[in-house]
């Protein structure tokens, strides 16, 4: 995707070769400035859902000073979820917090999908996806206090493995996937910790407490900047929704079968 294809223009208020654009994520309106049009063609994709028009007033600025002769230059994590590292913390407070969990759900509300890297909530993610319901985010989602809690999309990626290279992933534009895919934003029904079974897909009820232990370490190791701020709002979401583990099996009807499982509960619950 280049330039060309964003919905909205970029402005160049304060010098010729500043490009900047304004993304919105719930309340929090973040304003991106570009020193290079490739940098911004590489990172812009993954954040297009979250681009609001027309520029103004904002919380924050992020100011992009790399610089790079095309976007191949661009390692996949960079594109799949650009600017983490700011984004994580001009995001970040008391009731907002970017934390480790794919989201996945519909009108009845999200799931969270949590637990340490090739656990299966990718794999789930993308069954889900596939089977009809919404994407909110694989890996990487902004969670915020309430009554509902509420996911909020960062990223329209997903990230797959490619071939053989357990290094490597393929980056997904979920919305390529299903044009109707891509949610904003959920209310957080539940949370299911993945764990890749190699058989058939079926879940369970666990204690708050089993998932709290799932969830805190892959976000506290990945957030390590933070300093493991996120872990109160963890500790109240698995305090506040239904908790499940989840075995990820071979086949994905099954498993988006499952997923939509425990949705249904997670509904008849709320």
């Amino acid at each position: 995707m280049s330039l060309a294809d964003q919905p909205v223009v970029l402005a160049r208020p304060d010098r010729p070769e500043l490009l900047a654009v304004r993304l919105r994520f719930a309340e929090m309106r973040v304003r991106v400035a570009f020193l290079c049009p490739a940098a911004a063609d590489g990172l812009l994709p993954a954040l297009a859902h979250a681009l609001d028009a027309p520029p103004g007033p904002h919380d924050a600025t992020i100011t992009v000073r790399r610089r790079i002769d095309n976007v191949a230059a661009l390692h996949w994590w960079e594109r799949a979820t650009p600017l983490r590292l700011p984004l994580t913390h001009v995001l970040g407070g008391d009731e907002r917090r970017v934390v480790h969990a794919s989201v996945v759900g519909d009108e009845r509300g999200g799931l969270a999908l949590v637990g340490p890297p090739n656990s299966g909530k990718t794999t789930t993610a993308m069954a889900a996806v596939h089977g009809g319901l919404g994407f909110v985010a694989d890996d990487y989602v902004l969670l915020r206090a309430g009554a509902p809690f509420e996911a909020i999309s960062l990223y329209s990626t997903a990230c797959v493995r490619s071939g053989s290279d357990g290094g490597t992933k393929q980056v997904v534009d979920v919305g390529s996937l299903r044009a109707d895919a891509l949610r904003r934003r959920l209310p957080l029904r539940g949370v299911a910790i993945a764990r890749m079974s190699g058989c058939e897909s079926r879940w369970r009820r666990v204690a708050a407490a089993v998932a709290l232990r799932a969830w805190a370490p892959t976000t506290a190791l990945l957030m390590a900047g933070e300093h493991g701020a996120a872990l109160p709002l963890l500790a109240a979401v698995v305090q506040s929704v239904p908790c499940y583990s989840l075995a990820v099996g071979d086949d994905p009807s099954e498993l988006a079968a499952a997923v939509n499982e425990m949705l249904d509960q997670c509904a008849s619950r709320s």
